[in-house]
């Protein structure tokens, strides 16, 4: 198996309300599995409204997504993967979003973003992408672009 982070450009309302506040690209993060030769079998993330759950690669619409690997060690994100399945069956947080959009933090602890979940699973994986000093709630999709621990892999995929 190998694995990467998935930035995507969804198609949904929560989508649209995060390109609309943040960026056009991304609104959505989260890790990839795939087999040997690298086809998708399946993804881990937070999304609205089921929260932190196992998901297959073609369940959401998506207009794009690129994939990423971790620049100096493969294992990074097979790490963070392991480390982000302890959070499986968390919630969805919603209200954060929302507060994201007004420039508010209504943050929810124990809830997560995607972009929050993917973070706080590289910090525990001592591979932390982002200032461990700025707390991961502040992370949004389009940080992870600036991510310099993080290559683009592969071409990216327009539907």
């Amino acid at each position: 198996m190998n694995y990467y982070v998935r930035l995507v450009q969804g198609k949904g309302l929560i989508s649209r309300l995060i390109e609309f506040k943040e960026s056009e690209w991304p609104s959505h993060v989260e890790l990839l599995e795939t087999d040997q030769d690298d086809v998708p079998t399946r993804v881990l993330g937070s999304r609205y409204p089921s929260g932190i759950q196992i998901r297959g690669y073609h369940d959401f619409p998506v207009r794009r997504d690129r994939w990423y690997k971790h620049a100096w060690d493969m294992e990074a994100c097979a790490t963070a993967w392991a480390e982000l399945e302890r959070l499986i069956g968390r919630k969805y947080d919603l209200r954060d979003i929302f507060g994201l959009a007004m420039g508010t933090d209504w943050h929810q602890d124990g809830r997560y973003i995607c972009s929050e979940a993917v973070a706080w699973a590289f910090e525990k994986a001592e591979y932390p992408l982002f200032n461990l000093t700025e707390p991961v709630r502040r992370i949004m999709p389009a940080h992870f672009l600036l991510a310099q621990d993080l290559r683009r892999y592969g071409g990216e995929r327009c539907v």
